[in-house]
């Protein structure tokens, strides 16, 4: 049975159209790796057999965290051999897991947000300590103006100026946009929350989040409409999906 990837991120069937127009094959199974296709194009896909009169059948790895309704399911699901089945959106439903590998990407996302907090704690550090100085400064300036006026007989203020204080809001606004460009740039940005209406630097970890990536790491998720094994390793280990068709394909 011929295999198909997708060449582009966008599923357009218009691609899978004109290759059963080329070739004369009763049977095609569409394979696309995460991010290519999703649940959505599997009626686009069936719509197209059913008009051509050809069995398609497809080969889909998802990204779990897309679908609620998946990482729910994946819940209570028990693995044997690393391996577990159920049904998605009436669809066969195949999920590889390592626990080993699974604890160590919680592990170094633990770490790097625990990194990362700790540099908005800094940040956070930074601004108060600003303010404490400033305030004794002021407070300083205050006494020693109060003795001096205390010697001098009292005139009429000449263009007197109001002196130049910090903007405080515009400080930590600017520390605000810092740091969710650092989180950005560690991809850790739905990790955290940022007040951006507080008028102090303020935010805090997203622990649901978290909670939520955890619940996932290293379940690869795989939809298809293939019940059987109707192909061989060697057919589809240049797909990036191997270690998870193995599980597909068994008997």
């Amino acid at each position: 049975m011929p295999t198909w990837e997708p060449a582009h991120p966008k599923f357009d069937t218009s691609q899978l159209e004109h290759l059963l127009k080329r070739f004369d094959v009763a049977r095609i199974a569409v394979v696309a790796d995460r991010g290519l296709l999703s649940v959505d194009n599997i009626a686009q896909i069936r719509a197209l057999a059913l008009e051509r009169r050809r069995q398609v059948d497809f080969i889909l790895a998802l990204s779990g965290i897309r679908y609620k309704a998946m990482q729910a399911l994946m819940a209570g699901l028990s693995y044997t051999d690393g391996f577990a089945e159920t049904q998605f959106k009436n669809e066969r439903c195949v999920v590889a897991y390592d626990a080993d590998t699974a604890a160590r990407q919680s592990a170094k996302r633990r770490a790097d947000i625990k990194a990362t907090e700790a540099l908005g704690q800094k940040q956070s550090d930074q601004l108060n300590a600003q303010d404490a100085a400033q305030d004794a400064t002021e407070a300083a300036l205050a006494v020693a103006a109060a003795a001096q006026a205390s010697k001098k007989k009292p005139r009429k203020a000449v263009n007197e100026r109001t002196p130049k204080k910090r903007s405080q809001k515009a400080n930590d606004r600017s520390t605000h946009a810092r740091f969710a460009k650092e989180l950005k740039d560690r991809k850790l940005t739905k990790y955290f929350t940022i007040d951006w209406e507080a008028e102090r630097f303020t935010f805090e970890q997203n622990e649901a989040a978290n909670a939520a990536s955890e619940a996932l790491d290293d379940k690869l998720v795989l939809l298809t409409s293939i019940n059987q094994q109707t192909v061989r390793h060697k057919q589809c280990c240049h797909v990036r999906l191997w270690p998870i068709l193995r599980a597909t394909f068994a008997p």
